[in-house]
């Protein structure tokens, strides 16, 4: 049922609450809605979608524009029209989470090297020994022999060299500064230690780890927001807009990196279905490249429109803005890293 049905039922009911004459789908004396929650479960199906994606036309007027048009939606909210889009704060919270759980699936989050359990280096197939003689004929009869022999049966592969390599804490001098108090000197020491346990851990099987840091990444790229917003407030600080006005471009930026990185790796992954078709494959990885290289793009237009600079300007702005940007994620992501080791 449209909204303008759900108006016309309305009118000339009473509020079974408090029998105000209704003039709409709330009361607008009690504000208890017309909709009740006995009704059948198609209407609720169609509430939670509403709710969660604004699916009434609204998706595809926001997600369209956000790809093709750049600056558009924000232009459109500051001028007051902004019914008709989804709002930026769950557009940006849905392609967030809707991009992170599509990295889980598309990433092989399976690292832990159990791809050679035995530890031994991979042998030549049965099918090479043929090939493998070949290339060592040439050699005196003894060599050819024990390198041939060490071809098709390699020995043990050396020990792996973990990525961290973290001591005991326990075992040598503990880190103590001297101007803290003993019980601060404590936590200190424990969290090294936890830190340092943890890391031996990721070294046997990093996969968890890795699962747990891909969760918390949402939360760190929306801490990433506000001060996003606050850079682009102090590289325009003199056209006098207010900080909700760059944290508004600043969602809708991030929205658009997360529908073109969902879009390129849906592209990247129907390729990948279909190898042995000539055309299909290159012609997906095409556009998936395209999607990429048009990121960068989109958002210099974007603040070309949104600010109303020239380009010279706009162009000065754009590369400090990128700069700054990426000091503070890679920040946050070592951030985010260190809190993991210390809380996983």
């Amino acid at each position: 049922m449209s909204n303008q049905d759900q108006h016309a039922s309305a009118a000339g009911q009473a509020c079974s609450n408090c029998r105000t004459p209704l003039l709409g789908p709330h009361c607008y004396h009690c504000g208890q809605p017309v909709k009740g929650l006995v009704r059948p479960l198609s209407g609720w199906l169609a509430d939670l979608l509403d709710t969660a994606l604004n699916w009434d036309g609204r998706l595809p007027r926001t997600l369209l524009p956000l790809l093709f048009r750049p600056g558009f939606l924000t232009r459109e909210y500051l001028a007051g029209r902004r019914v008709r889009y989804v709002t930026p704060v769950r557009l940006f919270l849905v392609l967030a989470i809707a991009l992170f759980l599509a990295v889980g699936l598309y990433g092989n989050l399976d690292v832990g090297g159990s791809g050679t359990s035995s530890g031994r280096a991979l042998a030549p197939a049965s099918g090479d020994r043929e090939r493998v003689e070949a290339l060592v004929a040439w050699l005196p009869e003894p060599a050819r022999e024990q390198v041939l022999a060490e071809a098709m049966d390699p020995p043990p592969a050396p020990a792996d060299v973990s990525a961290i390599q973290i001591g005991d804490w326990r075992d040598g001098d503990p880190v103590r500064i001297s101007w803290l108090p003993e019980a601060l000197n404590a936590q200190l020491q424990a969290a090294l230690q936890r830190i340092a346990d943890n890391a031996r851990r990721i070294n046997e099987d990093p996969g968890p780890f890795l699962r747990e840091l891909l969760s918390a990444a949402p939360t760190t790229l929306f801490f990433m927001l506000p001060l996003f917003a606050l850079v682009l407030k102090l590289v325009y600080l003199f056209k006098r807009r207010l900080y909700t006005e760059h944290l508004l471009v600043a969602l809708h930026s991030h929205s658009f990196i997360a529908l073109s990185l969902l879009l390129a790796m849906a592209l990247s992954a129907l390729a990948g279905l279909w190898p042995a078709l000539p055309v299909l494959p290159g012609l997906l990885d095409g556009l998936a490249i395209a999607l990429l290289v048009w990121i960068p793009v989109n958002l210099l237009i974007t603040q070309k429109r949104v600010y109303g600079q020239g380009w010279p300007l706009t162009l000065v702005k754009y590369v400090f803005v990128g700069i700054v940007y990426q000091i503070l994620l890679v920040v946050g992501l070592l951030l985010t890293v260190l809190l993991s080791l210390l809380l996983w």
